[in-house]
């Protein structure tokens, strides 16, 4: 195992490598590789709950503030911001306990994740089974193509576990 901190020097594009000590395989003592650094990465946090408690949880996680500096840029909304455009702007989507998908928001998230996006979705005592299976599980085209393991069903009363979705191809 190794690390080592990376540090560019500007926004941008770079190329960068990573050079082991030599050994008897010469071929891969050294590994170039290609990085894209950003001032910041625009998170989106849709919390179903209104007093957005579980969303303020998430947002200190992933930018502590003080001396951690993590590049992460939450910002917090209620469910309206599956609906209502914009999702482009956010490289990451975080879905809290939202009860339920509109047609339109699931086609929302189904094109960000198309288009790249990274989204994690986090179930809990709100969400409707029925309404995300119909949504996002089996549908062709889906987010979740077909996959009985995942499949959501009335039996589940309550639902408290994450489902992550990084990158469709």
């Amino acid at each position: 195992v190794c690390s080592s901190d990376l540090a560019a020097a500007a926004v941008g594009a770079h190329e960068a490598s990573l050079r082991l000590p030599e050994d008897v395989l010469a071929a891969d003592d050294e590994f170039f590789f290609a990085f894209e650094a950003v001032e910041r990465i625009p998170v989106l946090i849709v919390d179903g709950d209104p007093q957005r408690s579980d969303a303020e949880f998430v947002s200190l996680a992933l930018a502590p503030g003080g001396t951690a500096k993590t590049g992460l840029e939450p910002v917090i909304r209620g469910p309206d911001a599956l609906t209502g455009g914009g999702l482009e702007s956010y490289r990451v989507v975080f879905v809290l306990n939202v009860g339920s998908l509109t047609a339109r928001g699931a086609s929302a998230l189904e094109k960000f994740v198309e288009d790249g996006g990274g989204l994690a979705l986090f179930l809990g005592d709100q969400v409707r089974p029925d309404v995300y299976q119909a949504a996002l599980f089996g549908a062709r085209n889906s987010i979740f193509p077909d996959r009985k393991s995942t499949r959501l069903n009335s039996s589940h009363t309550v639902i408290s576990y994450a489902v992550f979705c990084l990158k469709k191809k």
